[in-house]
């Protein structure tokens, strides 16, 4: 993983932990943990594909794709896009 995606996917599962209420204000609940590695995935997903050596009209295509249905169209970013990689 690239060195400077760090600090934003550190700084989204920071966000995602108090958005989702598990910290600082509370005890951790399998709910919380569940919603901050979706928002976290979710967000390792976006900035990747910015990151991506691919067309605009492709980029914006697996944008849609991913903001529309976030948790299956960045589990089909993840097999489609990354295995043509491999």
């Amino acid at each position: 993983m690239h060195q400077r995606l760090l600090l934003p996917i550190a700084l989204t599962a920071l966000f995602a932990l108090v958005l989702s209420g598990c910290w600082p204000l509370g005890g951790f609940s399998i709910v919380g943990v569940i919603i901050v590695a979706v928002i976290t995935v979710y967000a390792i997903a976006i900035l990747d594909l910015v990151n991506q050596d691919i067309s605009s009209t492709a980029k914006a295509v697996w944008i849609l794709i991913i903001l529309c249905w976030p948790v299956l169209g960045t589990i089909l970013y993840f097999v489609i896009v990354k295995n043509k990689q491999d």
